[in-house]
């Protein structure tokens, strides 16, 4: 069974190998990118990888910034649509991840199986950016990938098993999941 990682360093580890990973893909840098979201947006530098037609950003995010959360986490943005300078940019798809301990309001984190390997997974929950009718329960109703039961914290919750880091394929199974969070989303 897998177990939600909420050891400070090893999150600090495992989101350094994330990025790293993502990084193997990417086929362009864009500057001036407008990234929004209610009620704000920044002016950011997205990576793209037309390899899987993906750009994502990522940034550590303290409290104060988000109201989501209640604690600091990275915010790991992503979006399939190829970006150009100036653009303003829909995120498609979060993969948030708590810097320390676990945090159900925050979706994405790692798990550990029994052979130590490393999975990038997604409660289901808050996935739709706000908007109306995107709900956990119509996650898991049109989810047909690969999801477990894991330990979260006290209690165990199903989780949607995105990508296991150290696999070459994770850039691609990462894409996979951000496209098909924009086709359902899409259909409400």
């Amino acid at each position: 069974m897998l177990k939600i990682v909420s050891n400070a360093s090893k999150l600090q580890n495992y989101q350094n190998q994330f990025m790293e990973q993502l990084e193997l893909a990417r086929t362009d840098t864009i500057e001036h990118c407008r990234i929004s979201w209610r009620p704000e947006s920044i002016d950011a530098e997205v990576n793209w990888s037309s390899k899987v037609n993906l750009w994502w950003y990522s940034r550590l995010v303290p409290e104060n910034k988000l109201q989501q959360s209640k604690q600091n986490r990275w915010w790991n943005v992503f979006g399939i649509s190829h970006p150009k300078p100036y653009q303003e940019l829909q995120i498609n798809c979060e993969i948030n991840i708590p810097t320390n301990g676990i945090n159900r309001n925050v979706a994405g984190a790692f798990a550990e199986d029994e052979n130590s390997r490393v999975f990038v997974i997604h409660r289901g929950n808050r996935w739709g950016g706000g908007k109306k009718g995107v709900t956990k329960a119509l996650f898991w109703t049109n989810y047909s990938g690969h999801s477990e039961i894991a330990h979260d914290g006290e209690r165990t919750t199903r989780v949607a098993v995105i990508a296991e880091l150290g696999d070459n394929r994770l850039p691609s199974n990462v894409a996979n999941f951000v496209h098909w969070v924009a086709e359902v989303k899409g259909s409400i």
